[in-house]
């Protein structure tokens, strides 16, 4: 389980989206209980933050790469 895991390496783990996805489902289908919230809104948290930078970073770039491409 991920309790087991090293503070550090649980964190990491945090960081990726999929990671509360994935840990919800495995709740739902293996323990028959409902997803914990807290980590559903961690991972929608993340990937908006994901998101927003990424559409930033698109807005900034997109004069200059077009002229690459």
């Amino acid at each position: 389980t991920l309790a087991q895991w090293p503070a550090a390496i649980r964190f990491a783990y945090t960081l990726n989206p999929m990671a509360g996805i994935v840990q919800a489902y495995r709740t739902v289908l293996y323990h028959g209980a409902a997803p914990d919230l807290a980590v559903l809104g961690a991972s929608t948290a993340v990937t908006l933050l994901i998101g927003a930078v990424g559409v930033r970073t698109f807005w900034l770039q997109e004069r200059s790469f077009a002229d690459l491409i």
